[in-house]
């Protein structure tokens, strides 16, 4: 069911190789008018990127994190209303491992039409953040980072349409690669702005989408199958069958976003462990001279050279997690003893990033090294150790130095290496 941007049969040459990843961007670039237009392709992969069992194991995993942080990220409706209550019965009660994802939310919500939704995915699945990246290689290619940056998205229920309604993104130049993990299809409507404004005399969201669709771009999404979407065009989704798809989100950053996302990392970095002039954390006036910025401590230096070092640190901590803006949740409870009798492995496809970072009038030469988004210092003789672990190759840290093992142990928590296991 499509006009407009159509659809495509057939899957990518060289089955049981992987995924052709280049083949399937050039393929929508051609398709897509330059990824302009919607547009899905009729189950292109040869390894899908996630199955529903990586889905449910997300949902799990989020379990596990600060509550604060996952419910920001978390959306939960049941017949299209949000109660704050779903997002805690969602958190107190997860798929079990063994769990299918549609019978465990068909008695969490009583059989009542239901969405969960999950931003920022890439921190609570690995296996989902390194297919991701993978899916991301083509992108990277070409515009390189930090330019670009990807987050992925989790969108899963029979909730019909999506409850924000008949909108639009706005505020960066994105692209959508939605992948239908299954059990069931999925449409998405869709409206070129002009259009959407004529037939609506308005700017804002509907609420009516029903009233729309006859004049929609409209394609469906069978399990296996991959669309492209221009948020900035109209859209919404719909799902009357339990289906739960993967949003692949593209952020195309300008030159300015990424000045000004470089000196927020700078000054919060250069800000965290100064003591504070609001000393007392308790709730009594104490007023402060915020223009008096002698308690921070700043460098002493032109402006200039200090944003060309921030977006330098901040290229190197984007690389190092491969355009993701999020850091993926840490494994805390590794310790040194496993690591030290274990053998470890770069975590593929993400790379360790070292930078030499040159003296300057408040500080002294150092190395830095970046792990999945996290800055680590580190003494310059760990650089031929960091060297090769980038390599991919297997290494024993118990076999070098404790530095070895404690470095090691600190990127594997950090999912920057992989422990695989007692030698």
């Amino acid at each position: 069911m499509s006009h407009g941007g159509g659809t495509d049969g057939g899957g990518l040459d060289g089955r049981g190789t992987g995924n052709d990843y280049a083949g399937l961007w050039k393929r929508f670039a051609e398709l897509t008018g330059d990824f302009e237009y919607p547009h899905v392709l009729r189950d292109p992969l040869n390894e899908p990127i996630c199955d529903l069992g990586d889905l449910a194991e997300t949902l799990r995993n989020v379990t596990t994190d600060d509550f604060a942080v996952a419910a920001r990220a978390l959306d939960v409706t049941t017949e299209g209303n949000r109660r704050a209550e779903l997002k805690a019965r969602v958190m107190d009660r997860p798929p079990e491992p063994g769990d299918e994802l549609v019978p465990w939310a068909r008695r969490l919500f009583h059989g009542l039409p239901f969405s969960v939704m999950l931003n920022g995915a890439e921190r609570w699945h690995e296996g989902l953040a390194r297919s991701a990246a993978e899916f991301f290689t083509p992108a990277r290619e070409q515009f390189g980072l930090p330019q670009h940056n990807y987050r992925i998205s989790l969108f899963i229920g029979d909730y019909g349409f999506t409850p924000s309604g008949v909108h639009q993104d706005v505020g960066r130049a994105e692209r959508v690669f939605h992948f239908n993990a299954g059990p069931g299809r999925k449409l998405f409507h869709s409206w070129p702005v002009e259009e959407y404004r004529a037939l609506t005399g308005r700017r804002r969201p509907s609420y009516e989408p029903e009233r729309l669709v006859e004049h929609a771009r409209t394609h469906e999404l069978e399990p296996g199958d991959v669309m492209m979407l221009n948020v900035a065009w109209y859209h919404v989704g719909q799902s009357d069958e339990p289906a739960a798809s993967v949003g692949l989100e593209m952020s195309k950053l300008d030159a300015g976003t990424v000045l000004r996302e470089a000196a927020a990392d700078a000054v919060k970095g250069l800000l965290n462990g100064r003591a504070d002039p609001v000393r007392d954390p308790a709730f009594v006036p104490e007023p402060v001279d915020y223009a008096d910025l002698g308690w921070a401590d700043l460098p002493r230096t032109e402006l200039a050279p200090w944003l060309a070092d921030a977006v330098a640190s901040h290229t190197a901590r984007t690389r190092s997690n491969l355009g993701f803006t999020g850091t993926p949740l840490p494994l805390p409870d590794v310790d040194e003893d496993a690591v030290r009798s274990g053998t470890v492995r770069l975590a593929r496809p993400f790379p360790l990033v070292l930078r030499d970072v040159p003296a300057g009038p408040d500080r002294p030469e150092h190395t830095e090294l970046y792990a999945r988004g996290v800055r680590l210092r580190v003494p310059r003789g760990a650089t031929d150790l960091i060297h090769e672990l980038d390599t991919g190759e297997p290494v024993e840290p118990g076999a070098r130095s404790g530095l070895a093992v404690r470095l090691a142990t600190a990127l594997v928590r950090l999912r920057g290496l992989d422990l695989m296991g007692d030698q």
